[in-house]
Parts: structure tokens; sequence; C-alpha cells
């Protein structure tokens, strides 16, 4: 799956065999620079915050102030809603970690395990290579 920002009116899901998933949410800010690769964790509330491993890839609806020690954990963040403003935004420019915010519909694209690289300085989330 590759999620970028391609027209100022839609974003577009592609699956790493090529087809194309279902129109999104528009322009996913970049919001923390550089690339990190890791395994995604879907985390749902602070009570997932136990089974969080090291540089793992924080693959959220949203996040929380009650959320902000996993950054110090997490390679990258990745959340379904969010702007340049949001927690998640601010908490990943303040740890240095890339972060794509406001993408629509990541957690129910990416399944806990599966192996990504987010690029935060472009605001594109893909399938790492060498699985």
């Amino acid at each position: 799956m590759t999620w970028s920002r391609t027209t100022p009116r839609t974003r577009r899901c592609t699956t790493s065999t090529g087809s194309t998933g279902a129109t999104s949410k528009p322009d996913s800010p970049a919001t923390g620079a550089g690339r990190a690769a890791g395994r995604v964790r879907l985390v749902h509330g602070p009570v997932d915050s136990a089974a969080f491993g090291p540089d793992e890839i924080l693959a959220a609806k949203a996040t929380a102030p009650a959320w902000t020690s996993l950054f110090a954990r997490a390679a990258a963040v990745v959340t379904d809603g969010g702007t340049l403003a949001a927690h998640a935004s601010l908490v990943a420019r303040e740890y240095g970690i890339p972060a794509v915010v406001g993408t629509g519909d990541a957690t129910a694209r990416l399944r806990a395990g599966d192996m990504i690289t987010v690029d935060g300085t472009t605001g594109i989330v893909t399938p790492a290579t060498g699985r």
C-alpha cells in the first residue's frame, strides 16, 4: 500500500500489487521529518501501551496526551485523523520521529506486524522492502 497526496482533491491507496483502493481523505500532512521503517503496532488506547515494543510504528485513529510515552519508543507514527496541529504531529516533531497524519483509513488497511516505511518529509507510507 502507498499513501500519498496525489491531487488537491483525492488521494488513492495502492496496494503493493498495484491495485488501487478506495478514494480516501485528501492531503495527509507530512508532519515529522525523516524516514523510518518498522513493524506496525495498532494502538487503540493507553491500555495497549504495555505491548508496544521499541522501534515499532505507532498506528492509531488518533493520539492523546496519555499516549505520549509511546512516542519515546516509536520509530514513526501514522494516524487516520489529524492535522499539523494535532497531538500526534506535535509530539512526533518534539521527539524527532517521522509522522504521517490524516490518512483517513490507515488503521483499516494496515495489519499488526506489517513492515512499512513512513516518510515524514513527503507524507508517504509504503510497504518496507525486504520483508
